[in-house]
């Protein structure tokens, strides 16, 4: 059997591509294998960004609803001026607060972060990589079309909570994971008004061990 190497142009500890490597022989039955090693991996590739394992991204407040609060996007507000429904996270988004609002946790959210800026205002995170992660189960079948049509729908459903303004996170790429498979979603802009703008599958699955992982990851470890 000809060898498998994962991310294969990137010089990550020895121990570490030896344990990834292994999944193609023996592949993971369950998200719970991967996610030591995956986190391993993420913050070698990455080592000036911050990787959040089970990040929480919630439901963002409208722009029409901020101009009623007179809140803007991005702006960074006294904390005792901020009504009690809303609160700004660490990418600089004024989201919902309450309970019955969305709430979800991708498995990795990869970001960029920074210092304050020379007045000394804090500056927000930037989202450069949601990543999902599914089971193949014990007997190493549940990767048919239903089980990949659904860790997409939610891989999308967690970027759809991202800003796709001018200035936001459109540039994100997001990762659904299953077994030793991979598919990237990233955000589609509007094109001569044949379609909404909207955040969906850009390639079709594709085995980790190829060169479309390598390519993306190095591109998002290549942002500032």
């Amino acid at each position: 059997m000809v060898a498998r190497r994962f991310d294969s142009t990137f010089a990550m500890t020895p121990k570490l591509r030896e344990r990834i490597d292994d999944w193609f022989i023996n592949p993971p039955k369950s998200q719970f294998q991967m996610y030591g090693p995956l986190n391993a991996y993420f913050h070698e590739r990455f080592p000036g960004k911050l990787v959040k394992p089970q990040a929480l991204l919630r439901e963002r407040v409208p722009d029409a609803k901020l101009e009623e609060l007179n809140l803007e996007p991005g702006a960074i507000v006294v904390e005792n001026e901020i009504p009690s429904a809303v609160t700004q996270d660490s990418t600089g988004e004024w989201v919902y607060t309450r309970r019955s609002n969305q709430k979800v946790y991708p498995d990795f959210v990869i970001c960029s972060y920074y210092g304050p800026d020379k007045e000394g205002n804090r500056r927000s995170d930037i989202i450069r990589f949601v990543v999902e992660v599914g089971s193949l189960g014990l007997q190493l079948n549940a990767n048919t079309p239903r089980d990949k049509e659904r860790i997409i729908s939610q891989t999308v459903a967690y970027m759809a909570l991202l800003r796709t303004e001018e200035g936001g996170d459109d540039k994100a790429v997001g990762a659904a994971i299953l077994g030793d498979e991979v598919r990237f979603i990233e955000f589609v802009p509007s094109k001569g008004g044949k379609h909404l703008p909207r955040w969906r599958p850009v390639s079709t699955w594709c085995k980790l061990w190829g060169t479309k992982w390598a390519e993306k990851v190095a591109v998002v470890a290549g942002k500032d």
